[in-house]
């Protein structure tokens, strides 16, 4: 989904696809289906100060992936998971 990684003009834009509301979240660097304010996710310059920059790599690409996994998938049980998903992660990435 090439789409969800080119940003818009107006950080505030919303975009719809296939019936669900999308958000441009400047930290995850693409469309999600959560807003800007309510993501989880700590700033790439914070995360960067407290280690290794491979991991800290890695982390934020399994995020995204997981992120990505949620806006695709229709199925509730599917999006509950891949939200818990996140917040574990989130979580992770913060103490780590």
């Amino acid at each position: 989904m090439d789409w969800k990684k080119k940003a818009p003009s107006d950080l505030q834009a919303k975009k719809t696809y296939k019936n669900q509301v999308y958000n441009w979240c400047p930290k995850h660097n693409m469309w999600t289906i959560h807003k800007a304010e309510d993501c989880k996710l700590p700033d790439h310059k914070n995360e960067a100060n407290k280690g290794d920059e491979e991991i800290t790599k890695n982390k934020w690409q399994l995020a995204n992936a997981l992120v990505a996994m949620q806006d695709e998938d229709d199925s509730t049980v599917e999006l509950l998971l891949c939200q818990w998903l996140i917040r574990l992660i989130s979580v992770m990435i913060t103490r780590y």
